[in-house]
């Protein structure tokens, strides 16, 4: 029924920005997890595998959202969390999913994505958000920075990939901290190519720490931050 639909849909959005929430990933990004670990297992069984469409989790952070709160009240860090929002949606594709994940946490899932071009998208979010004039709902005028780690499904492309969709996340989230480390700066991990074989492994439990530790040692880890100038937190007074 119509109202049944109204309620799931409810029930998998963020009330405040209406985008998807991280319900929604559970339940219907898994689904796309699943039948990408059936043409990866397909691959290993020497199927050919070309009309595979890769995920890219990017996990978003806002780098001084709680000045912002403190400052100026949660009106203002919910009108701000708006305009994120609306930078996202600007800055992504159609087909890529923009989830909020809670607090000033954010997600962007990619389809069909290569390395240059999921580097070229965190650097275009963390570029736009350096740059905007968040608008605040009495008229200051405030900047931030944000905070990015994404990393592929699958990871490991020299052996089945058993790493469950809480793993990759993980993985993106333990990069994300990454980038923290100097904020404004975005941290990225592909899977493993034919170079560097001896990165995939044989147990089925990933772990973030591990994970980040070999991927440096692989040369796999690719870092990014702008140069020093780009404002970290600024407010001016609107004119």
């Amino acid at each position: 029924t119509r109202l049944n639909k109204a309620l799931q849909e409810s029930s998998l959005s963020d009330p405040l920005t209406g985008l998807r929430n991280r319900r929604f990933v559970f339940e219907e990004i898994s689904r796309d997890f699943d039948v990408i670990r059936r043409k990866n297992s397909d691959e290993q069984a020497g199927v050919d595998r070309a009309g595979l469409a890769d995920l890219v989790f990017m996990m978003i952070d806002l780098d001084n959202f709680k000045p912002i709160n403190d400052t100026y009240g949660h009106a203002a860090g919910d009108q701000m969390l708006l305009e994120v929002r609306d930078v996202l949606l600007s800055t992504c594709r159609r087909s890529d999913y923009v989830v909020r994940w809670g607090g000033d946490e954010f997600v962007v899932i990619a389809k069909q994505t290569d390395p240059g071009e999921c580097e070229a998208l965190a650097e275009r979010i963390r570029s736009r958000i350096a740059q905007h004039n968040f608008v605040l709902p009495e008229g200051q005028i405030v900047r931030t920075t944000c905070s990015i780690g994404f990393s592929a499904y699958p990871l490991f492309r020299a052996s089945s990939d058993e790493s469950s969709l809480d793993q990759i996340i993980g993985v993106a989230d333990a990069l994300m901290y990454e980038a923290k480390k100097q904020r404004n700066a975005w941290a990225g991990m592909f899977a493993a190519n034919e170079a560097s074989t001896s990165f995939a492994v044989a147990e089925t439990s990933v772990d973030p720490t591990s994970v980040l530790f070999r991927a440096r040692r692989a040369g796999m880890l690719s870092v990014h931050q702008p140069d020093e100038g780009e404002s970290r937190f600024a407010k001016t007074e609107a004119g």
